[in-house]
């Protein structure tokens, strides 16, 4: 019944991840980038990916951070061509926002999302490793001059940054920026050497409604997660959904939720085959199972998801997972065997 549905319509929400290389550490960060293997997608490539075109919202990303492109500005303007319906937004640090990145991100995108964790120097310098708080915050008023799109300052929010968020609206307001976001951190799974401490995540002490209240009088949107961090309409339609995704390996992965990956892999010229991407075995069974309350329980990936989220205490996750035999893998849950598309 759900096998083909929608099997013909291109996606309409895409995240493409164009390397997976960063010039920062944030010291929350859940990537080893010490071992990573360098990659950057090819501007041919995208040329190539006319199932662009049926977006009706696209985020320019990376694993990584995607101003270290070399090509970025090549490739942010073949975006917004191969897209024209689509609101684009970058997703980004915000170090490389000047130059010529700035002006093709200014002329192509409609919103800019700066994950940008600290706005002192002090909870800056605390919480990321590796970067330029003079040029981050010098970026930061650069932008506050551009009138036609909308910026949104990001946070995870930790011990060392908590007071930051407050000067962050100010900010905001300041520079007539739209949202600020604060997202709840999660325990890393492996921790690195530049990492914060466990007790930096414990940030029950935040203040909410005084912070929305301040939001409000200053006309700043606040947004602070607390869910999973995606809309139903994406856990419940997975045909409308497309993440190209490029972890540290350097090989790409395909996802069809922004929650779990269903284990399939890819080489980077696999990605201009809309068919093979959007209408292989895997996302023909997640179609047909993910709706079917008689066939759910042969997905675990979704029947998972469902029945827990990102709050959940390690130990129900445990004993969830022994009851539907999931099988784990250095810490994280796997679902499928992979499913190589060539």
């Amino acid at each position: 019944m759900y096998s083909d549905v929608h099997a013909s319509d291109y996606p309409k929400h895409v995240t493409l991840c164009i390397t997976n290389i960063c010039q920062q550490r944030c010291r929350f960060c859940h990537f080893d980038h010490e071992g990573r293997t360098d990659k950057f997608i090819s501007p041919e490539t995208i040329e190539g990916m006319d199932w662009l075109e049926g977006a009706e919202s696209l985020c320019i990303s990376g694993s990584g951070e995607a101003l270290v492109h070399p090509q970025y500005t090549r490739i942010i303007q073949t975006v917004r061509k191969k897209a024209p319906r689509a609101k684009l937004m970058l997703y980004t640090n915000g170090l490389g926002l000047f130059g010529k990145n700035l002006d093709a991100t200014l002329q192509c995108v409609d919103i800019i999302h700066i994950s940008q964790n600290a706005v002192t120097e002090k909870a800056y310098n605390a919480v990321i490793m590796g970067g330029n708080y003079k040029l981050a915050m010098n970026n930061l008023r650069n932008l506050s001059k551009w009138g036609k799109g909308e910026v949104h300052l990001s946070f995870v929010l930790l011990k060392e940054n908590m007071d930051d968020i407050r000067r962050a609206i100010h900010i905001a307001a300041d520079y007539g920026f739209k949202k600020v976001i604060v997202r709840y951190p999660t325990q890393l799974i492996r921790k690195f050497s530049y990492s914060l401490p466990s007790e930096s995540m414990d940030v029950h002490t935040f203040d909410i409604p005084f912070h929305q209240q301040l939001a409000e009088s200053k006309g700043v949107e606040f947004v602070h997660n607390r869910d999973r961090g995606c809309g139903d309409s994406l856990c419940w339609q997975p045909w409308t959904y497309l993440l190209v995704y490029l972890p540290p390996s350097g090989e790409f992965s395909i996802h069809y939720c922004c929650r779990q990956s269903p284990q399939i892999h890819c080489k980077e010229k696999t990605l201009t085959d809309f068919d093979k991407l959007f209408n292989n075995s895997r996302i023909a069974f997640i179609r047909k199972t993910v709706n079917n309350s008689e066939l759910l329980p042969a997905n675990k990936m979704c029947l998972a998801c469902r029945m827990s989220s990102r709050f959940t205490s390690s130990e129900e996750k445990v004993a969830f997972q022994e009851k539907m035999h999931i099988k784990q893998k250095d810490g994280k849950s796997v679902f499928f065997d992979v499913l190589n598309l060539e």
